[in-house]
């Protein structure tokens, strides 16, 4: 059973995404509902409250600081048991600060990336070596709706895809089971996935992987 961690948000697409590969989930916030978890999915939302950054609020929107506080608190309580964690968009976001790292409020590109009436597209790189490249090869276009971004990597991160204008689009844990994507596969499933662009369908599987290895512990 995986968690998908908010306070604000209904996350049906993220129980969509995982149900479709027989993965069970509940939509939480308790860490008492964590120990009955295998792993954590934390989703998209508004931005985070750049005071947990170090930072000034100059340009972050839609900010709800008890669901920023929870979801951090909540990763850490997952990494510390070793579980699986999988970010995507404000999600990676989270786990870059929950570790350290901050926040550009505003992409100097952000009219590339954010959510206009609907989901942008733009072709990103994966670096060599990294899962991201293993799932979908070097080059591949993926979804954007987004006007922040990461600056400064969390301790233990490293970068393994970024968008053509250097914006980060991917990131993994070099030793625990943690990976974040800036952009939403939940969106880009069998069902509403435009042919040339990228099926949000094997980060999902391999997120599975992880949990069946996490399950035999």
């Amino acid at each position: 059973q995986v968690m998908i961690c908010t306070i604000t948000h209904q996350a049906e697409n993220y129980r969509k995404a995982l149900t479709l590969l027989g993965i069970s989930t509940i939509v939480s916030s308790n860490l008492l509902d964590a120990d009955m978890c295998d792993g954590l999915l934390i989703p998209g939302g508004g931005d985070i409250a750049p005071i947990l950054f170090g930072q000034f609020n100059t340009a972050s929107r839609n900010i709800s600081l008890e669901e920023d506080l929870l979801q951090i608190e909540m990763f850490h309580y997952f990494m510390k048991k070793e579980k699986p964690i999988l970010g995507i968009c404000k999600g990676i976001q989270v786990i870059n600060v929950a570790l350290g790292g901050n926040i550009i409020q505003d992409l100097d590109t952000h009219s590339m990336h954010e959510y206009i009436n609907s989901d942008q597209y733009h072709i990103t790189k994966a670096l060599s070596g990294s899962i991201l490249h293993k799932l979908y090869g070097e080059y591949f276009t993926t979804n954007s709706a987004h006007h922040q971004g990461i600056n400064k990597i969390g301790r233990g991160l490293h970068i393994t895809q970024k968008a053509n204008d250097g914006v980060v689009e991917g990131i993994e844990h070099k030793t625990a089971p943690i990976i974040g994507v800036q952009w939403h596969p939940e969106r880009m499933l069998e069902d509403n996935c435009i042919a040339e662009y990228a099926s949000g369908l094997p980060i999902f599987q391999y997120f599975q992987q992880l949990l069946k290895i996490r399950s035999v512990y």
